[in-house]
């Protein structure tokens, strides 16, 4: 979890540097995540939710049983995509 942390900060710093006019580092990181077939994004998924400064808002996957899987260990906020092109518009 304080690996993520530092991503997001990292990230957050980074895009106050690139565009200075906008203001990133006052809110939270909002987050979507595409595809669930890796092991390793069931424990992103506990992190992101423990994280205060991130927010997860969209999961695209197309596979229904990792859909159910998901939303059984997410936030009812969570959106769901099956296509992540449409997600991301």
């Amino acid at each position: 979890m304080k690996k993520l942390s530092f991503l997001l900060l990292a990230l957050c710093l980074l895009l106050q540097i690139a565009f200075p006019s906008k203001s990133f580092c006052q809110s939270r990181t909002r987050i979507a995540i595409i595809g669930l077939n890796h092991d390793h994004v069931w424990g992103l998924l506990h992190d992101i939710a423990n994280t205060p400064e991130a927010d997860l808002v969209a999961i695209a996957e197309n596979r229904q049983e990792l859909v159910e899987k998901a939303k059984s260990q997410v936030p009812a906020t969570v959106k769901f995509y099956s296509d992540y092109v449409q997600m991301l518009d």
